[in-house]
């Protein structure tokens, strides 16, 4: 009994999770190292033309973008989220603030916008929660010649 427990286990646990693409473009207006928080656990440092993703159980999470403006993304079992990094820069009367926020875009753009994005540094990583590699690397294909036997 136990045996079949453990190994539905990791279907389950499958089944609940969603994934979570956060990026920064490379002409977003944020220009320096940026954390990203999620649920009051830092997840990772991003900068422009870089991204990472968090695996998420389905459900509601609060994304902080440093000291900037919280996101809420509401997300469903299988599914994916994408969030941009971005810059919210206001003039009143008493000047100008400028502070990190994050958005939700449209997934078809958001897509379009990660096929350009290189995947953040290991080190940058601070959660068993973000990827630790790219999950869209693969290997490089190898190329046939005519004077190949393959």
């Amino acid at each position: 009994m136990l045996g079949v427990i453990l190994s539905l286990l990791p279907l389950l646990v499958a089944e609940n999770s969603a994934k979570i693409f956060v990026y920064c473009p490379w002409d977003s207006l944020q220009r320096s190292r940026l954390t990203i928080s999620f649920d009051n656990i830092r997840g990772a440092e991003i900068q422009p033309g870089r991204f990472f993703l968090l695996n998420v159980k389905a459900g509601s999470h609060v994304l902080i973008p440093g000291p900037g403006v919280p996101l809420v993304v509401d997300i469903g079992a299988g599914e994916e989220a994408f969030v941009r990094v971005g810059r919210r820069i206001e003039m009143g009367p008493g000047g100008t603030t400028d502070s990190p926020m994050l958005d939700l875009p449209d997934p078809e753009v958001a897509r379009l916008d990660l096929v350009n994005l290189v995947y953040v540094a290991p080190k940058k990583i601070h959660s068993d929660s973000v990827a630790k590699t790219d999950p869209f690397s693969h290997q490089v294909p190898k190329l046939k010649t005519r004077n190949s036997s393959e």
